[in-house]
C-alpha cells in the first residue's frame, strides 16, 4: 500500500508471485490474502522488489508450516524478483531472504555462498527525492568495458570481500569507491551526488557510492553513531544542492526474512 506504481495484480507483484511459487512447490491449491506495507520507496535503488519477493516466499512458507527448504525458497523468491527485473537476478533477493553477506553467481543465481562477517557493518544512507528506473539506469551502461577498468573493478571486488572477511571497515570504504564501470555513468542522473560525496569525504568516510540503480547513496561506518553523523552530513549537503532527501541508518542483518508475531 502507499505507492500506486506498485502492481496489485497477483501475477505482476513480486511478493504474490513468490508466494504462488511456494504454494506450487508445496502442492497447496488454496489461496491467501497478501498485504504489503514497507518503508522502501519505489524506484530508490534499495531493492524494494527483492524485499517483497523475499517476504512473500518466507510468509507463504510459514503459512503452510515451512515445507520448503532453503534452496526451494531461494528458487521461489528468484521467480518473484524476475517479475520486476525481467530475469533471474539473485544479488538482491537472496541476501534479503537469507540475511548476512552473500556472494551470488550472476550466470547461475542458484549458486551462492555466505560470507562470514567478523564485524557489525553500519550504513549511512541518503535517499534523494528523485526517481530513476532500473531500465533507464541500464540504458546508461557502456556496451564495452576497457581492460584497465575491468582489472580495477576485479581487484577492488577481491579486496572488498577480504575486507568483509577481515572486518576492515577502512578497506571496505575504500573499495566501494573503486567502481570504474557503472558509477561514473549513473552518477550523472543524481544531481546531488558530488555534494554528498564531498560531505562524506570531509566527515572521514572517503566518499559515498550508489545503491543499485540509484538514486540512493550510501557509505560504510564502524558504528551506528558514526553512520548517523555521516547520514546527517550527506543529507544536509543534498538539501543545500537543491535536492530533498531522507537520511537513514541501517546495518547488515544476519537473520534475513522472518516472521515476527505481534502481540495482541
Amino acid at each position: 500500500r502507499g505507492d500506486t506504481a506498485i502492481p496489485v495484480d497477483p501475477k505482476e507483484n513480486t511478493a504474490s508471485v513468490s508466494a504462488i511459487e511456494v504454494f506450487r512447490h508445496a502442492g497447496y491449491e488454496g489461496g491467501a490474502e497478501i498485504r504489503i506495507d514497507k518503508g522502501i520507496p519505489f524506484g530508490s535503488g534499495l531493492g524494494g522488489s527483492a524485499a517483497s519477493a523475499a517476504a512473500g516466499a518466507a510468509a507463504a512458507n510459514e503459512l503452510l508450516g515451512s515445507p520448503l527448504n532453503e534452496s526451494q525458497l531461494v528458487a521461489c523468491a528468484l521467480r518473484g524478483e524476475a517479475i520486476a527485473s525481467k530475469s533471474l537476478h539473485g544479488d538482491n533477493v537472496i541476501p534479503a531472504l537469507l540475511g548476512g553477506g552473500i556472494l551470488v553467481d550472476s550466470d547461475d543465481p542458484a549458486l551462492y555462498r555466505r560470507i562470514v562477517l567478523d564485524l557489525e557493518i553500519f550504513f549511512a544512507i541518503v535517499v534523494p527525492d528523485i526517481k530513476i528506473t532500473t531500465a533507464d539506469a541500464r540504458d546508461d551502461l557502456p556496451a564495452h568495458v576497457g581492460l584497465r577498468d575491468a582489472v580495477t573493478n576485479a581487484s577492488a571486488l577481491a579486496l572488498l570481500i577480504d575486507g568483509l572477511r577481515a572486518g576492515d571497515v577502512d578497506l571496505i570504504r575504500r573499495m566501494i569507491l573503486r567502481d570504474r564501470v557503472v558509477e561514473p555513468v549513473r552518477r550523472k542522473r543524481i544531481p546531488c551526488f558530488d555534494a554528498a560525496y564531498e560531505a562524506a569525504a570531509y566527515a572521514g568516510a572517503a566518499g559515498c557510492a550508489i545503491s543499485g540503480s540509484g538514486p540512493t547513496l550510501f557509505t560504510v561506518a564502524a558504528s551506528a553513531e558514526e553512520a548517523g553523523l555521516l547520514a546527517n552530513r550527506m543529507s544536509a549537503a543534498c538539501r543545500e544542492s537543491g535536492v530533498e532527501c531522507r537520511a537513514l541508518v541501517s546495518r547488515v542483518h544476519e537473520l534475513g526474512a522472518h516472521v515476527r508475531v505481534s502481540e495482541g
